[in-house]
């Protein structure tokens, strides 16, 4: 949860950069310092900055009101996270890294002999992969499949991917997924970027 102390001086910034439709009189920032507090208690200190310059740099032409705590959230490790899980560019980077792993292990993956796991860094992932690949059918079936005929080659994607995007979604509702997921999203970027919101 953030301090008080580190949600009035985000607020207190945002103020002034005098975001239209902003607080304006005491009552009305004491009352979205309390919003932020209750709306925003999954962040830490520094999440909260990190999310806050991000709304403040931000070239979106959307983002030129004064945020809500929503907008904040989505701009957060965590806010950020939640969006990967279950979505489109999850799954194709998931599938991608997939079929290159099971190659890479003979086709013949395992949960519990890590280094034959799907994903060895990050066991969410790994997770939702092993279920992708049992709601196939197994490794058995995977490499069993009809390569040689595209549409099969689609389909069996296809069908991969629904099943990996489903246990990806399930994995919102898990803190330590959600987290382990931010980390690798913070992780990414400062090693493109330098820390998250600031280019190098």
């Amino acid at each position: 949860m953030p301090s008080r102390n580190t949600v009035t001086t985000e607020i207190a910034k945002l103020i002034a950069t005098r975001y239209p439709k902003g607080p304006e009189s005491g009552d009305e920032v004491d009352a979205c310092i309390a919003m932020w507090m209750d709306d925003l208690d999954d962040l830490s200190d520094a999440d909260l900055a990190a999310a806050c310059r991000a709304y403040r740099r931000s070239p979106d032409p959307a983002d030129r009101w004064f945020p809500t705590p929503g907008r904040i959230m989505a701009l957060s490790p965590i806010g950020r996270a939640l969006a990967v899980l279950g979505s489109d560019d999850d799954s194709a980077r998931a599938f991608a890294h997939f079929a290159a792993r099971m190659r890479a292990l003979a086709f013949r993956p395992s949960r519990t002999i890590p280094a034959c796991n799907l994903d060895p860094a990050d066991p969410y992932r790994n997770d939702a992969m092993h279920s992708a690949l049992e709601a196939y059918g197994g490794a058995s079936a995977w490499g069993m499949r009809n390569i040689d005929d595209p549409f099969r080659v689609r389909e069996s994607e296809t069908k991969w991917r629904a099943a990996y995007k489903a246990a990806r979604e399930a994995q919102r509702h898990d803190r330590g997924a959600v987290d382990a997921t931010a980390k690798g999203i913070t992780g990414r970027a400062q090693v493109a970027f330098g820390p998250v919101g600031e280019a190098k």
